[in-house]
């Protein structure tokens, strides 16, 4: 570049406008303007692979598994039939409990009261199970929710004995599966 009395002249390669129009069509065109690095798609993917990181560190790629103490609880209810008046005896059908880790909501008989019920689920005439809860009359139909793992039983036949504190044991047969 050469100033001669406050004018600016600059010489020019020996690149003519067609033959760079040329070099572009044929696909041999470099730009002259920046060096030839490669180095952009190296910048994309380390984009790329820093969005990918950060989805799956917040989880909105991949959900958190429950831990091991955290039970995935599934939800039943559980009808208890009504006594029968009558004067025959007639075989009761069982209450059918699949082996997982159940929250259980026992629909009492129509006429049972609120209050304290406790449920045991025995096998032999032995308690394998004993917890108990609030009845709660909702609609005309009192009921009660407990929580019952049963993953770790066997399958086979057991009794559910329910009761109102502190009057006599109901017994309603139970097949585990």
């Amino acid at each position: 570049m050469a100033t001669r009395a406050g004018i600016t002249s600059h010489t020019v390669p020996s690149v003519t406008v067609n033959s760079l129009r040329s070099r572009r069509r044929s696909g041999s065109a470099r730009r002259l303007d920046a060096p030839r690095s490669g180095g952009g798609w190296r910048i994309a993917a380390l984009a790329l692979f820093a969005g990918v990181f950060v989805a799956v560190r917040q989880g909105s790629i991949f959900t958190a598994r429950p831990q091991n103490a955290e039970l995935a609880w599934t939800r039943r209810t559980v009808i208890v039939p009504s006594m029968s008046r009558s004067g025959e005896a007639s075989e009761q059908k069982p209450i059918f409990l699949d082996r997982l880790p159940l929250e259980l909501t026992i629909e009492l008989p129509v006429g049972s009261k609120a209050g304290t019920y406790e449920l045991q689920l025995e096998m032999n005439h032995r308690a394998a199970v004993s917890t108990g809860a609030n009845a709660e009359i909702h609609n005309g139909t009192t009921a009660f929710t407990v929580r019952i793992n049963l993953s770790g039983f066997e399958a086979g036949n057991y009794s559910m004995v329910i009761r109102q504190v502190p009057n006599d044991w109901n017994l309603y047969p139970v097949l585990v599966r």
